[in-house]
């Protein structure tokens, strides 16, 4: 046989015979990074949705989305001259009943001044609420940050009910990964496990991460089936420009694997799935 084979009859097919056996002996012998790929985005958790306190008209919007602002900056002026005249109202009624029942006392009229005082008291609450509501009319931002939603043009002049999402001001500081990891894969990872990250941005460019989080809690995809979610952290400090939203792909190292098992481990648990063995 090893006369056969050092011979120079059919060399190609020995030359494929030691290809396919070298390719074995490295599959089944030497180990290599296996990496768990996933789609990720950049998330803050430093997020305000600021909204309307009363029904009424924006009035003035001072930004555009993507400007950034600054702590206690007025961003939306709403429309008060309702509210105004409103508590020109209250403080009206608020005098007049005072009068009545101080009026109702030196007449010894208890029960007119009960009455009279109870009316102050209903117009004096509908004076501190309108104040309130005035001091609201402006809203400001609550941090330094940038707007990430709400549009100029679209908000000014419209109408408002209490409660509707007007802006959202986000803070870029403390920025971290998020992604989702089939359960096929999420018994391969493990908390402080090191990974890279490419932004769509710059594909040119790995950032190093490091897991921090493992939400123990399967969610739905319609595209992947069950997910896990996972939060990573920057090794490095988080770049100026970046801001929540933007996307990219995060790889996780789980570890050496043999080559064989990298190739074939996801073909061999479908089969066995499927044919229950």
């Amino acid at each position: 046989y090893i006369s056969w084979y050092l011979g120079a009859n059919n060399s190609l097919l020995k030359f494929i015979g030691t290809t396919l056996a070298v390719i074995l002996f490295i599959c089944f012998v030497f180990e290599i990074d296996y990496k768990i790929e996933a789609k990720a985005t950049l998330e803050t958790d430093n997020v305000a949705f600021l909204s309307a306190p009363y029904d009424g008209f924006v009035k003035d919007v001072k930004y555009y989305s993507g400007e950034e602002v600054k702590k206690d900056e007025v961003l939306i002026t709403l429309d008060s001259q309702e509210l105004f005249l409103k508590k020109v109202e209250a403080q009206a009624d608020v005098t007049r009943f005072l009068a009545e029942a101080e009026k109702a006392r030196a007449s010894k009229e208890l029960a007119n001044m009960n009455i009279s005082i109870a009316r102050m008291e209903q117009a004096q609450s509908i004076l501190e609420r309108t104040k309130y509501y005035l001091e609201q009319s402006q809203i400001k931002s609550p941090f330094d940050g940038i707007i990430v939603d709400g549009d100029k043009k679209q908000l000014t002049g419209t109408p408002v009910s209490k409660g509707d999402l007007l802006i959202k001001v986000a803070n870029p500081s403390n920025i971290y990964i998020k992604f989702k990891v089939s359960e096929t894969d999420i018994d391969e990872l493990k908390l402080n496990q090191n990974g890279e990250l490419k932004l769509l941005s710059e594909p040119g460019i790995y950032y190093p991460i490091k897991v921090e989080k493992i939400i123990p809690l399967a969610q739905a995809d319609s595209e992947n089936g069950n997910i896990f979610v996972l939060k990573a952290s920057f090794i490095d400090e988080p770049k100026t420009w970046w801001r929540p939203g933007m996307s990219g792909v995060t790889t996780i190292n789980a570890g050496k694997r043999i080559i064989y098992w990298v190739i074939t481990h996801k073909t061999i648990d479908f089969l066995k799935m499927y044919f229950w063995i």
